[in-house]
């Protein structure tokens, strides 16, 4: 038996955790030509792990999530500029929970499944993601990458949820009100970060950059000394500067005033603990 081998079924037998093998590019090992199901062929049975992580292209321990596993993952990718910003101010409001440092230098934030949790890309932040019902992760703990939170496993929290299922409805514009400008300082710099990024989100990523950066600047109107009517113009100056003025002004600022509220409601610590 291989030491994978091995680690997949302890993996499976101690957690209950479905598990099924990938190759080292984190794709199902087994194609459908051989047979293979991919993370619905994933399972905890003994025999079945032995069998398929017997397979050429077997290196990493696939994970299914969702119902089947019992958790859902929040994957911080922080080669994005948006998720290390995202991370900083939202640091301190994740609950303590099982965390798994990735291959790619992000992490694995494990929450208990939650109804309604599927897999998204950049919903949340641009290489902010989620793996629910339908998805699967690797075990990156089990190809010697760490543990960073060994807590255990905690429900998702009200606020993740609600940025995670929540759909803005349109309201009207602000009045145009003059801009706040960085002036230094933490609070300002990540004022001013936020801004640059919205400014160059591509369309693709636009509205979950918009979204994200409404809740970061919702969170520190107070600390940066800015209305919440100053905020939204720069945040809608600064998506139409990056569309290019082919943007839906109504949309956006629908997007903007949740994101303030939701900011708002919960201010943000500037710096990671």
């Amino acid at each position: 038996m291989s030491e994978l081998t091995d680690v997949a079924q302890n993996l499976a037998r101690n957690t209950g955790w479905h598990v099924f093998p990938c190759d080292d590019d984190k794709k199902p090992a087994i194609g459908k030509r051989e047979g293979g199901n991919g993370f619905l062929g994933a399972t905890r049975d003994p025999d079945a792990i032995s069998r398929l992580f017997s397979h050429r292209n077997a290196s990493l321990i696939g994970i299914a999530t969702g119902i089947r596993s019992g958790f859902d993952v929040l994957d911080i990718d922080v080669k994005h500029d948006a998720a290390r910003a995202w991370l900083i101010a939202a640091k301190d409001r994740i609950p303590a929970t099982r965390t798994y440092q990735t291959r790619s230098g992000g992490f694995h934030v494990l929450f208990r499944h939650a109804e309604g949790v599927h897999n998204t890309e950049s919903h949340i932040a641009k290489g902010v993601d989620t793996r629910g019902e339908g998805g699967y992760i690797i075990f990156w703990f089990g190809a010697g990458f760490p543990c960073t939170d060994q807590s255990p496993t905690a429900d998702w929290s009200d606020w993740l949820l609600e940025a995670l299922f929540y759909k803005p409805t349109p309201e009207p514009i602000p009045a145009r009100t003059q801009a706040f400008r960085s002036n230094g300082g933490s609070v300002q710099n990540l004022v001013a970060a936020t801004i640059r990024r919205l400014e160059c989100a591509p369309d693709g990523s636009r509205h979950a950059t918009l979204r994200a950066a409404a809740c970061t600047l919702g969170g520190v109107l107070d600390a940066a000394g800015m209305s919440s009517a100053t905020a939204a113009r720069l945040l809608l100056d600064a998506v139409l500067q990056a569309g290019g003025g082919r943007v839906d002004q109504r949309n956006a600022l629908g997007t903007i005033n949740w994101g303030l509220a939701k900011g708002a409601s919960s201010p943000l610590a500037v710096g990671v603990r």
